[in-house]
């Protein structure tokens, strides 16, 4: 009697994944995919215009080398959302902090992106920087302590 009341507390104890940080690993996973096919495009762009000297080539190869480190990140942040790693965190905080700034610059900065892409750009970072600063967000990825029950200056208070 005493193991299975022992284990109903340890399971009220875990933590539980906010649907929103599924649906963010989960769109991470998307965007990572879809870099992985723009990787495989630019590096076959790359090397199909074969004309130029060597350093165009390798100077090409890069792009799609970047674009591929940023696919396999996508997939190291959504895993780290998944499983509530407090680092995944703040990678996802900084990626939608520079997402955010990129859409912005690029409406200052003709030609780099369509105007009305930069405002749905910067809506979506925005929404996931505001749902990330969340309290039950931030306390799932172990941001915030738990609510103390007292503290010393209300219980201070009260006995006066």
């Amino acid at each position: 009697m005493t193991e299975i009341s022992s284990s109903r507390s340890n399971n009220d104890l875990t933590r539980h994944r906010p649907i929103g940080v599924t649906i963010l690993g989960i769109l991470l996973v998307i965007a990572g995919a879809f870099t992985q096919l723009g990787g495989i495009i630019a590096f076959e762009t790359a090397f199909a215009q074969g004309s130029g000297s060597i350093l165009t080539v390798l100077g090409t190869s890069f792009i799609p080398l970047a674009i591929e480190i940023l696919c396999i990140a996508s997939f190291v942040v959504a895993y780290g959302l998944f499983t509530g790693k407090s680092w995944a965190w703040l990678a996802a905080v900084v990626l939608s902090t520079v997402g955010l700034v990129v859409n912005i610059i690029s409406l200052v900065i003709p030609n780099m992106f369509t105007i009305a892409g930069a405002l749905v750009g910067i809506a979506i970072n925005a929404i996931v920087l505001y749902y990330l600063s969340r309290g039950n967000v931030r306390q799932y990825f172990g941001k915030v302590a738990a609510a103390r029950e007292s503290s010393p200056s209300t219980t201070a208070t009260a006995e006066v």
